[in-house]
């Protein structure tokens, strides 16, 4: 899927334009277009972000996750200390 608009298949984009013999052409790259319509790999436009945003919402919660771990363990490490009375060997469990 493209950005523009959002383009699904050449048939919707702006730089297809007829070429000749009932064949259309990419006017951005001027590159001839399957007569399917389908979205050839090299095409000009931007990708839907989508994917990438799903990517960074996954690497947020993950980053989060790990967050809340890292606090849970602080808060861990801190009850130890204040337990702790000078003289006495700190046993870290």
């Amino acid at each position: 899927m493209k950005i523009i608009g959002i383009v699904q298949s050449c048939k919707s984009c702006p730089n297809r334009v007829y070429d000749s013999g009932g064949m259309y052409e990419c006017e951005k790259v001027r590159q001839s277009l399957a007569p399917d319509c389908v979205i050839p790999p090299w095409c000009p436009l931007a990708d839907h972000p989508a994917a990438e945003m799903a990517s960074l919402v996954r690497s947020l919660e993950l980053l989060n996750q790990q967050q809340a771990r890292s606090h849970a363990e602080v808060l861990r490490l801190a009850a130890i200390v204040n337990k702790y009375e000078p003289g006495t060997p700190m046993v870290l469990s």
